[in-house]
């Protein structure tokens, strides 16, 4: 039996999203003091793999963690200077973690930044077993040569993922769009964008065979990086077109 589960507040200068706060204002409303979890001890979200997480909201009727923390960021802090860019507060960000992995539900309130909020869902996204885009389809992105051809790899990709990574990309894609197009506030375009968040939604590049020298190694290594920036400025750039071929 589900039991109700403690509030993790995240504290915000904004305000809390109403959606957010009205489906659980019939919650036991109780701030998670310091509670950790046990060494070793699996959590709900961080570590644990995307398909499994989902079931577990699901089972409890719950939204998913990266969308209660997108739907924030989009009505509340789309222009902050350097979104995404600017990091949070590490020790706020790490507590608020470890309080969501041990069960607490995700509020919003007034005290921290908006980069916190959006340093936690990069964490996550950075400890996911498996990245959000895998890297077989890593490869694929790799291994091309034009804008084309690349948007043809995106969207053999779309039609394979499995459910949740869709979902969950749809919706950072739709976040993304979004700040970018209030780049003139927030000073966050496609490329800065695309910087930020390529490393942490593909795995890191492979290194190149311990044969080749180390100039050779870095200079293969950056030409990667470059390539997954470019694949996600075409992925932020189409955005529409994209969440259009997602049926989810």
């Amino acid at each position: 039996m589900v039991t109700p589960r403690e509030e993790v507040v995240l504290s915000s200068p904004l305000v809390a999203d109403p959606s957010i706060t009205k489906k659980t204002e019939k919650r036991r409303k109780k701030r998670i003091g310091s509670t950790v979890l046990k060494k070793g001890k699996q959590g709900m979200y961080f570590g644990v793999p995307l398909e499994e997480s989902f079931k577990t909201v699901a089972a409890m009727g719950e939204l998913h963690f990266t969308e209660i923390c997108m739907n924030f960021i989009a009505a509340h802090g789309i222009e902050a200077e350097g979104l995404f860019r600017i990091s949070g507060n590490g020790s706020n960000i790490q507590e608020w973690a470890s309080l969501i992995d041990s069960g607490g539900l995700l509020v919003f309130d007034q005290k921290a930044s908006i980069h916190d909020a959006t340093g936690i869902l990069k964490k996550y996204f950075q400890e996911l077993p498996e990245r959000l885009i895998p890297l077989k389809y890593m490869r694929a992105f790799c291994a091309t040569d034009t804008d084309e051809l690349i948007l043809k790899r995106i969207y053999v990709m779309l039609d394979e993922l499995p459910e949740p990574n869709k979902i969950v990309l749809k919706n950072l894609l739709q976040l993304l769009h979004k700040v970018s197009a209030n780049s003139e506030t927030n000073k966050m375009n496609i490329k800065n964008l695309s910087t930020c968040w390529s490393p942490t939604v593909f795995p890191e590049p492979e290194l190149p065979s311990s044969s080749i020298n180390d100039k050779v190694a870095m200079t293969l290594l950056l030409e990667t990086t470059a390539l997954l920036n470019k694949v996600l400025v075409i992925m932020i750039s189409h955005t529409e077109e994209i969440c259009r071929r997602i049926h989810c």
